[in-house]
């Protein structure tokens, strides 16, 4: 579930792409209309996170207003669930198959929170 055809009005835009790279190191979700960071805090810090290490990472991109945003936040479990795509891969740091759009960066950890 990669890309979907919309429809609006008598016109249908084909092939529109579900997660939007911004360029701006953010991926928008089309369907859930939430904006998402297009790497981890792996990639971000070459090391390991616990969820309270996780929460200071989200401060301190808020801290920085990271792509111009003040109000990041950790994913709810639905939310994460949401990026799961089993016809879609990219490699994690291991190099192993993690089910992702590819709009998000590979090398990242494989869990999430």
């Amino acid at each position: 579930m990669n890309s979907k055809n919309k429809i609006e009005g008598d016109v249908v835009l084909a092939d529109e792409k579900r997660f939007c790279d911004n360029g701006d190191g953010t991926v928008t979700d089309n369907e859930t209309k939430l904006m998402w960071k297009q790497t981890d805090a792996y990639q971000d810090t070459s090391k390991w996170t616990n969820w309270f290490m996780s929460e200071d990472y989200v401060k301190d991109l808020n801290i920085k207003g990271f792509a111009g945003y003040m109000n990041w936040r950790m994913p709810t479990l639905e939310e994460a669930e949401e990026l799961y795509d089993e016809d879609t891969h990219i490699r994690d740091m291991d190099r192993f198959e993690i089910c992702i759009d590819h709009a998000f960066s590979p090398g990242g950890g494989f869990t999430t929170w």
